[in-house]
């Protein structure tokens, strides 16, 4: 039976989900209407900045499979939303164990992501590439999406250029746009929040303040910290508003209570994230100088193509904290350098790649602030005799610099042993059985990358014995770890003695430097 809490919450986000595609649509149309949005030098700018972020991405095809637990569990949630209708994971006709992903309510992630993947897979019927082209085209969106944001903060087609080159050459833009998380899709409802309320000021029409309501709301949805620049975002917004005149009271109230009414279930579920995170936060807290030490090593690494953007944000900082006394780049820099103190000091690790924790992917939280600070760098520096010749040897190293990191990134992934083996996987999938379970530790890769069941190791080992099992017996040899060993020789004890096994091809199976021998067992 489904918790009515799951049930409500996802009612709930799939009307957030299609209120921000409502509402944005015709937004959207207004602004053409009236000229805001027009094929001028701007569109154009825009699209080459995308056309760099779409051939970064292209550039480490096939996609990046960065096995950590959410991404495979917002894949299956998104196919219980199609083919059960309920939020719950359960062993039974699924592919995910209830141990790693149970409920929505298990882990603070509201199932946003689920949903828009789930949209996606209905219209593509694509399960395997479906997630990846999705975070493709969201993250070149972004790209577009940033670009007008810094036109209309800067009014200057330079700044806005910069700032969108940069964020199409950030490292963390394209690793996660090369994935199936959610990461990427959070970016973009935060900007597209952020767009129609900055276009609210210009043409001043509510229609444009509840699109950015719903996308800021379903930008929570899909990742919950953006509540907090959500929050401070929209309060800041309407306060200059009304003091521009542009918001009378009515208006004000209205909106005000249709937000708290909207966001009642992120309210309800504030104590829970909360005392579910603190505990991970003090323990991270422990490690504050490491966490700093490694955050800014991240940022000055030149293989991962941050140094120059970094460079840029310095010049923006000190020419306008220090001698122009420039409000944007003041505000800017104090957002940004408040956010990456905050999650150094509270984010077990810091900010680093690979890390065991991928937390790279929290530095596009600040990814906006970042790249705008160094557009104002370069459109600072770019003043002098020959500003096209300097701006151009600049925009060449940077996206030489981006395409070498994406690759260097590339590389890494394919030499990973869950890459080499998710090729082996590939050619047993189709002599599986669709009722018989993997047995591995990396039952979420499977998952990804197959619509068969899985079992983890040791869930296997402590006594959970499915009728049917698969094992690739001799896989974990290729990549000596100790504990991977024993639990080899205690399932091959438990197989030996409680299970029927015979093996799933003739000979023993080869790729990619690895070798096994799929063996299907039928419990006696």
């Amino acid at each position: 039976m489904v918790p009515m809490s799951d049930f409500i919450v996802l009612i709930w986000v799939g009307f957030i989900f299609f209120g921000t595609v409502f509402f944005s649509c015709n937004s959207v149309v207004q602004l053409f209407q009236n000229n805001r949005i027009k094929f001028d030098r701007g569109f154009f700018l825009s699209l080459s900045a995308c056309l760099v972020a779409l051939i970064l991405c292209l550039s480490i095809w096939p996609p990046l499979h960065r096995v950590y637990d959410d991404e495979p569990a917002y894949v299956s949630q998104s196919y219980n939303i199609l083919s059960l209708g309920k939020p719950s994971v359960t062993i039974k006709g699924s592919r995910l164990q209830p141990e790693i992903f149970d409920r929505w309510t298990s882990d603070p992630k509201l199932p946003g992501y689920a949903w828009l993947e789930a949209v996606v897979l209905f219209l593509t019927k694509d399960f395997e590439q479906s997630y990846f082209m999705l975070n493709i085209v969201l993250g070149v969106l972004s790209v577009a999406l940033l670009y007008r944001i810094a036109w209309l903060w800067t009014a200057s087609n330079a700044v806005a250029w910069w700032a969108a080159i940069f964020l199409a050459c950030l490292p963390a833009r394209v690793t996660y746009s090369m994935s199936a998380g959610s990461d990427i899709a959070g970016l973009f409802f935060f900007l597209l929040f952020l767009y129609f309320i900055s276009e609210f000021r210009s043409l001043n029409d509510k229609s444009m303040l509840y699109a950015a309501i719903f996308g800021g709301l379903f930008s929570i949805c899909v990742k919950p910290l953006y509540g907090i620049f959500v929050v401070f975002g929209l309060a800041g917004a309407m306060y200059i508003y009304q003091r521009n005149g542009l918001l009378d009271r009515k208006l004000r109230v209205q909106i005000l209570m249709d937000t708290v009414c909207l966001s009642l279930p992120i309210l309800i579920s504030i104590p829970v994230f909360l005392i579910y995170e603190l505990k991970h936060r003090l323990f991270a807290f422990s490690f504050i100088s490491e966490n700093l030490f490694t955050s800014i090593f991240y940022l000055f690494d030149y293989k991962q193509n941050t140094i120059l953007t970094v460079l840029a944000a310095i010049v923006a900082a000190g020419w306008g904290v220090f001698y122009k006394k420039d409000n944007l780049v003041i505000a800017l820099t104090g957002w940004f350098l408040t956010g990456f103190l905050m999650f150094s000091m509270f984010c077990a690790g810091g900010f680093s790649y690979p890390g065991q924790c991928y937390s790279d992917r929290y530095f596009l939280f600040f990814a906006f602030p970042f790249v705008l600070l160094a557009a104002k760098g370069m459109a600072d520096t770019l003043t002098g005799g020959y500003p096209r010749l300097l701006g151009t040897l600049f925009f060449m190293v940077l996206v030489i610099n981006a395409f070498f990191a994406s690759n260097h990134l590339a590389c890494e992934a394919k030499n990973d042993f869950y890459n080499k083996e998710t090729l082996l996987l590939r050619k047993v999938f189709p002599f599986i059985p669709n009722d018989a379970y993997i047995i591995d530790k990396g039952a979420v890769l499977v998952t990804m990358i197959s619509t068969k069941r899985s079992i983890l190791t040791d869930l296997f080992v402590n006594g959970f014995h499915p009728k049917k099992v698969v094992f690739m017996k001799g896989i974990y040899d290729n990549f000596y770890d100790p504990y991977d060993a024993k639990n080899s020789v205690l399932i091959i004890r438990i197989l030996d003695t409680t299970y029927h096994c015979k093996p799933l091809f003739t000979s023993l199976l080869k790729e990619a430097d690895l070798s096994a021998t799929p063996l299907l067992c039928e419990r006696n």
